[in-house]
């Protein structure tokens, strides 16, 4: 039993050891991860949406078609131990195709920052938070099926994206880790181009948040 013990003992120092060592001073990541639930950056999600009245005229119309979807490479540096800085970018497609018309509005985001993330060991797994900030544009197109009364509308936007996260790296292999996170993430979107008043929109939600990360020594 006590030979159990101190083999028991010995596997969890090993693998506590193990994983300091992947967040150690000196060492790199390389990560790719997107989130679930809608969002103005296409977090992944896909449905139907439609208006619905009680008024004896309304005559209700085909369901709108919607689909979104991101995805988040980065690449970090350990500048301490545990402690990781770098870049990472978004890029973010939505749509909604209007069930009566068929007419399309399109929005396509791409966003660039710096990200900080720092590690705390746990048995065989790493909990992590995560801050990151970024800026970009949006192109937001509106298609008409039919162009006798209306013409296609584009147009670009400036984008300011922040987020926190809190999640925990299970490990899949040597250098892989599987990264599974709850996040708050604000957006802010605005016309460059509209100097006569100070206008944006902005959102704020929660998210869930799965990805790989690799460790590299």
């Amino acid at each position: 039993m006590n030979r159990l013990r101190f083999l028991l003992l010995g596997a969890i120092t090993c693998s506590f050891l193990s994983l300091n060592a992947q967040t150690e001073k000196g060492n790199f990541i390389l990560g790719l991860s997107s989130n679930f639930g809608g969002s103005e950056l296409g977090g992944l999600s896909f449905g139907m949406s439609n208006f619905q009245s009680d008024n004896p005229n309304y005559v209700k119309s085909d369901d709108n078609e919607d689909f979104a979807f991101n995805i988040k490479p980065k690449l970090g540096y350990f500048i301490a131990d545990h402690f990781a800085m770098g870049l990472d970018f978004l890029y973010g497609y939505n749509q909604s195709v209007n069930g009566s018309s068929s007419d399309k509005l399109s929005q396509q985001a791409l966003v660039g920052g710096p990200f900080l993330r720092y590690y705390i060991p746990l048995n065989n797994q790493l909990l992590f938070f995560e801050a990151s900030g970024a800026y970009g544009q949006s192109k937001i197109a509106l298609d008409y099926k039919d162009n006798s009364f209306f013409e296609d509308d584009e147009r670009l936007e400036n984008l300011f994206y922040g987020s926190l996260s809190a999640g925990l790296a299970f490990k899949i292999s040597t250098m892989t880790f599987l990264d599974l996170s709850i996040g708050y993430q604000y957006l802010q979107q605005w016309d460059p181009e509209l100097e006569t008043y100070d206008e944006y929109h902005y959102s704020n939600e929660f998210n869930l948040n799965l990805g790989l990360s690799i460790l590299l020594n």
